[in-house]
């Protein structure tokens, strides 16, 4: 005996029992039938709202995936950086580390979009310069080496220029 089950289009399962009877012997069992799944709707683009940035090292900036279709499945945004040692990304988030240039991508489903970041040096400004004396009395011919003292110590560009009001 064959005992045909018609498909179960609905989204939820189906139970029934079915009896077979032979004379005065029947057998009885349990039928569950799953739901069809609903439709899985793929992701057919993601972009970002900024494809180029530029940073200087400690800044951050905020990226935006859009997935389209706005009904996708599953519309989960993973993100990457190229060089973490440069810029890190979490969520969208871009923390810039170092200078250099980096790709920040943004994957969902099988579709992806990236941004490049370029980070520049922070440039860090003399904020005083000081002279180990501040006057000096010399006879011809003698000469004094001035010790010059920069601050802050991790100013970018330390380089001193000397001049003279009066060469002679």
């Amino acid at each position: 005996m064959t005992v045909t089950v018609q498909p179960n289009t609905g989204e939820t399962a189906r139970n029934a029992t079915v009896t077979i009877k032979c004379g005065t012997i029947s057998k009885s069992f349990s039928v569950t039938q799953t739901g069809n799944p609903p439709a899985v709707i793929a992701v057919e683009s993601i972009t970002l709202d900024k494809t180029n940035v530029t940073l200087v090292e400690g800044e951050e900036v905020m990226l935006t995936a859009i997935v389209k279709p706005e009904n996708a499945t599953d519309k989960t945004v993973t993100w990457n950086s190229s060089d973490a040692s440069i810029a890190t990304v979490d969520n969208g988030r871009v923390k810039s580390i170092k200078e250099g240039t980096v790709t920040i991508f943004a994957k969902a489903g099988e579709k992806s979009a990236t941004c490049e970041v370029t980070v520049s040096k922070k440039v860090i400004a003399v904020e005083s310069i000081t002279l180990d004396k501040a006057e000096l009395t010399l006879d011809k011919g003698e000469s004094v080496t001035l010790v010059a003292t920069i601050k802050p110590d991790d100013a970018t560009d330390k380089t001193v220029t000397w001049t003279s009001s009066d060469p002679s």
